[in-house]
């Protein structure tokens, strides 16, 4: 599995494009170039990592893990699944400080499963959004948790798990049916602790997944 790491001292401005890729193996930064530039599209599909650059003895510095919004060399995430400490990056060798890496704009490559990586450093926070205390359970609610790839009146899988649940008395919702407007992160959660039952497909091991389902 790959992510992207961007680090910018100004996440505002585009990267430089003599930076893409910095650090990263040939044979994997030639997958996502194309003859003339880079393919964003196909980096788009990756989780991402960014962060500030920072000081190594700044503890308080935070990157954010997720997806782009949009393919784009000036990539934005909007709604991070996972915010942890920047020093988790020197911690784990992903960048080096005796190289300046913590403190250079550059975007790499890099190999592994992110969402595992850094999730172990939450262990000792708060998590960012926690459900609200007023939230009950429904014993007849059942939370979904799986890829977004089509909408949820007409996904197979999903379609197939309303009509399971229905006959057991049950009542399926993924959170893109939640019409509520707060961020998605925090209706995950709300979600999850209102329902009495959690599915989590993991058929193709995806990442957002992954991560809500127990170890």
């Amino acid at each position: 599995m790959l992510f992207n790491l961007i680090i910018r001292a100004d996440e505002t401005l585009p990267m430089l494009t003599s930076r893409m890729f910095e650090r990263t193996p040939d044979e994997l930064a030639d997958r996502y170039r194309t003859s003339t530039s880079f393919d964003f599209n196909a980096l788009a599909q990756l989780p991402t990592v960014m962060a500030r650059e920072f000081e190594s003895d700044d503890m308080g510095a935070m990157a954010r893990l997720g997806y782009m919004d949009s393919p784009s060399i000036n990539p934005v995430i909007s709604s991070p699944v996972l915010q942890f400490p920047s020093h988790a990056l020197l911690d784990l060798g992903l960048l080096d400080e005796n190289y300046w890496e913590n403190k250079r704009t550059h975007w790499r490559l890099c190999e592994g499963d992110p969402f595992r990586l850094f999730s172990k450093f939450l262990d000792d926070r708060p998590l960012p959004v926690e459900p609200e205390a007023s939230s009950a359970c429904d014993p007849n609610l059942i939370a979904v948790m799986m890829p977004f790839t089509e909408d949820p009146s007409i996904d197979p899988v999903y379609l197939a798990l309303v009509k399971g649940s229905k006959r057991a008395g049950k009542k399926c919702m993924r959170v893109d049916e939640m019409l509520t407007p707060v961020d998605i992160t925090e209706d995950i959660f709300n979600l999850i602790a209102s329902s009495s039952l959690v599915i989590a497909d993991i058929t193709n091991l995806n990442p957002n997944v992954m991560l809500l389902a127990p170890e």
